[in-house]
């Protein structure tokens, strides 16, 4: 009896939703398209994340390349004198100042 019960409840609750999106079409139109960009943006945001962070890379020694970048970033910001990375002197506000 209580499957019954909770049917009839949701079929209620369908008939009143839809009551009401019939009642204010324009506020209707506008929840729905929020959440249908709500919902893809986290889904083309997961997707990024998932090909980038989470995967690994399709390369043997994938961790070695990922040493490489470091290194060439690291080389790159001494060369442009850039400060503030990792074992370099610490980032302040007069450094900008120095140049």
């Amino acid at each position: 009896m209580r499957i019954w019960t909770r049917l009839e409840q949701l079929a209620r609750d369908v008939r009143y939703g839809l009551r009401q999106v019939r009642r204010n079409p324009a506020f209707s139109a506008i929840a729905i398209a929020t959440l249908a960009l709500g919902i893809g943006v986290n889904t083309a945001m997961f997707s990024a994340v998932d090909a980038v962070l989470i995967r690994p890379l399709p390369y043997a020694d994938a961790g070695r390349l990922v040493m490489i970048w470091d290194e060439v970033v690291r080389v790159a910001a001494q060369q442009h004198g850039l400060h503030g990375y990792r074992g370099n002197r610490p980032w302040t506000g007069d450094t900008l100042r120095r140049r």
